[in-house]
């Protein structure tokens, strides 16, 4: 009778650890499903961010490394910064040629920079993108402020050097919009004593391009290996 009962237990036993062993099967098998299934749930929703991402990072480098491809209508040695503001100080010669002989040439306002409003416009317009991680969005808006008030302190240096120059040279019928050279230079000095001359800018836009590859290399799963 005592050997029945132990055979009956050991039975007994048996049976419940097959169960638990079953049900605990079950509860792994389960798991193991149920995150397999939300990665392919999320994974288009997580391509598609990706996406948008790169799109953005995309957008902005080719805007900002235009002006330095020589093929682009933005490169750098293409563009006139100061082309608005000598514009105005020629209107204010050919308005009042007696009294600027007389008194000399004196600008008290002229146009804003188009850089300055460009480079701030784009600030704005990545500092609200959507899809762009936060570390990245910090670095490209602290370059394009910083790119934006060079380009303010450049641009009023400029006219204030040239404004200089044309009194004390007394070189008002030089004065004609075709005649820019003067202006744009002074325009460079003072982008070189804001700290952003061209040797600057490309190793700006070029410590971004570093910051956007390592960015997109952490997508790539081989890079892990």
């Amino acid at each position: 009778m005592q050997a029945l009962k132990g055979q009956s237990m050991d039975l007994e036993s048996t049976k419940n650890l097959a169960q638990i062993g079953f049900w605990l099967g079950a509860l792994i098998l389960a798991f193991l499903t149920y995150r397999n299934a939300r990665k392919t749930l999320l994974s288009p929703v997580n391509t598609e961010y990706q996406k948008r991402i790169f799109d953005s990072l995309v957008n902005i480098s080719e805007r900002l490394f235009s002006e330095l491809k020589m093929g682009k209508s933005q490169h750098w040695i293409r563009q006139r910064p100061m082309k608005d503001a000598l514009a105005e100080i020629c209107e204010e010669w050919e308005n009042n040629k007696d009294s600027v002989e007389k008194y000399g040439l004196e600008l008290t306002d002229w146009p804003a920079a188009s850089d300055w409003y460009e480079f701030h416009s784009l600030a704005d317009e990545v500092r609200y993108e959507l899809f762009l991680p936060e570390v990245l969005r910090e670095k490209i808006v602290c370059y394009m402020e910083d790119r934006a008030n060079a380009a303010e302190y450049a641009h009023d240096y400029a006219v204030q050097k040239f404004v200089e120059e044309v009194n004390r040279e007394r070189k008002y019928h030089t004065l004609t919009v075709d005649n820019f050279m003067d202006i744009e230079n002074f325009y460079a000095e003072g982008m070189e004593k804001a700290e952003m001359s061209i040797d600057e800018i490309h190793q700006r836009n070029r410590a971004l391009m570093n910051e956007f590859v390592r960015y997109i290399e952490s997508f790539d799963p081989t890079k892990h290996f």
